[in-house]
């Protein structure tokens, strides 16, 4: 199916939120990153939708309160295309490895009960990512990070006890 997209007409991607209009999404978002070195390096940064006043993409999540009709840089449910055009290629490389890094953190540490439940949320939340803004949500590492000190603390008592 990939094999058949026309990547050259984007409108092709445009079916109301399904996984082909987040590949497409994400595919215009990488395009228009790689297009100039600053933007790889360091993405777009922050810069509201409602200073965009006419729009740079052909896809995008509708939004009538927007002057552009659309969502330009905060995809409301795409995390892949918010990263990399906040953030750029490489920002986007280090969040990444952030969260690789908590995974092999998880995995270490699946001998205890907190370790297990930390891994699974983060299999969970790498799954939804995909079809939405899951790990974009900054409120969701405030569990994240709870369950790493509740397995900081389990390794401890454990310790203690032996």
């Amino acid at each position: 199916m990939v094999g058949r997209f026309d990547f050259n007409d984007l409108n092709f991607f445009y079916h109301q939120g399904s996984f082909t209009f987040r590949l497409g999404l994400t595919y215009e978002r990488l395009m228009y990153v790689l297009d100039d070195t600053t933007r790889i390096i360091l993405g777009v940064g922050f810069i509201p939708d409602f200073d965009i006043l006419k729009p740079i993409f052909i896809l995008g999540t509708i939004s009538h309160t927007l002057p552009a009709g659309y969502e330009q840089f905060n995809s409301a449910d795409v995390l892949f295309p918010n990263l990399i055009t906040r953030y750029g290629i490489v920002g986007s490389l280090i969040f990444l490895y952030f969260i690789i890094q908590l995974f092999i953190y998880s995995y270490k540490n699946k001998g205890l009960i907190w370790g297990k439940i930390l891994f699974t949320y983060l299999f969970a939340l790498s799954i939804i990512s995909l079809n939405s803004e899951t790990f974009y949500n900054g409120q969701i590492f405030i569990m994240i990070f709870i369950m790493i000190d509740m397995v900081t603390k389990s390794k401890l008592m454990s310790q203690i006890q032996k």
